[in-house]
């Protein structure tokens, strides 16, 4: 029962801290769901920066294969366990070193934004669209066989 003032009303209920449990779980649970993402994203931009190294390697890998004349062509780096015969980039002619650079790089997932190819040295850099806006880029040099 509670007290009674002088004037014969009641005292008002003495406030507690009810409830500050469910605002410092709510926190909890807030900060949780921001590392979670933070954890998330990080872990996607290095699939997506590893996504974009393999490209540009392999981009760089035929365009300097094709600019250097190498005999055996694609089979002889490799480059046929990775799937690249079944893309039309074997038997296909003589496509120009960056087309097929660029093929390759998409062949890959990524998008050709420099290319440049001489008999001596081939440099590409490719591109990666992030979901959330944004790019990834790597560059990547390869030198003809032979």
């Amino acid at each position: 029962m509670r007290a009674l003032r002088p004037n014969g009303r009641r005292q008002p209920p003495i406030r507690t801290e009810d409830g500050s449990a469910t605002v410092l779980v709510l926190a909890f649970a807030m900060a949780l769901v921001l590392l979670a993402t933070a954890l998330a994203t990080g872990v996607a931009l290095a699939g997506s920066g590893q996504r974009a190294r393999t490209a540009a390697d392999l981009a760089a890998l035929a365009v300097a294969d094709h600019t250097g004349q190498v005999s055996g062509g694609l089979v002889g780096t490799g480059l046929v366990g990775t799937g690249l015969m079944g893309t039309g980039l074997m038997g296909t002619g003589q496509p120009d070193a960056c087309g097929l650079g660029e093929r390759v790089a998409e062949a890959n997932g990524a998008r050709l934004v420099a290319c440049r190819a001489d008999s001596s040295r081939s440099r590409v850099e490719v591109a990666i669209s992030l979901p959330w806006g944004g790019e990834v880029r790597r560059v990547a040099e390869a030198v003809p066989g032979g």
